[in-house]
């Protein structure tokens, strides 16, 4: 094939994947915030419950943006912070901007890792899954290992000043 139309049908399998699972995290949001109700009640009535719930709220008030890219490379992650985003009462313009990133970023890797390296693995799915899973993995606690050194030297940085 000639590379324009590979390049094409590339663009349009990104363009797919993003829209698809733009539409679908944000149904997940607007589930999650139709229910949040219903979790704030249950909050209210138990002590634990109410932590959980703070907590998630806090962690997607701080990480937020990150942790949305980030979950949609994790099996189940894309789901709970979608719900948990809309329970928790996120900004929704903040959740859209946030999740259309994530969802271009996911797409583009997924059919770029698809195109670089899926011939080789055409008639071995488990071997392309764990591949793509080992690699979404791997990118994941590099982002994670990053973070923490900077959120550590950040905290170190006053107490140097003292």
């Amino acid at each position: 094939l000639p590379w324009d139309r590979i390049r094409a049908a590339l663009w349009a399998v990104i363009v797919a994947g993003s829209t698809g699972a733009f539409i679908g995290d944000n149904l997940a949001y607007a589930i999650g915030h139709h229910w949040g109700k219903w979790f704030h009640r249950r909050a209210e009535h138990h002590p634990k419950f109410r932590e959980k719930l703070e907590w998630a709220d806090a962690q997607i008030r701080k990480r937020g943006g990150p942790l949305l890219i980030t979950a949609r490379f994790i099996p189940g992650g894309r789901t709970a912070l979608t719900l948990s985003s809309g329970i928790t009462r996120q900004r929704r313009w903040w959740f859209v901007r946030w999740v259309a990133l994530a969802t271009l970023l996911w797409a583009s890797y997924a059919a770029g890792l698809a195109f670089v390296v899926g011939k080789p693995f055409k008639d071995d799915h488990t071997k392309a899954f764990w591949i793509a899973f080992g690699t979404a993995m791997a990118v994941n606690v590099m982002i994670e290992v990053i973070r923490h050194r900077r959120s550590r030297s950040r905290s170190l940085a006053p107490a140097a000043a003292d």
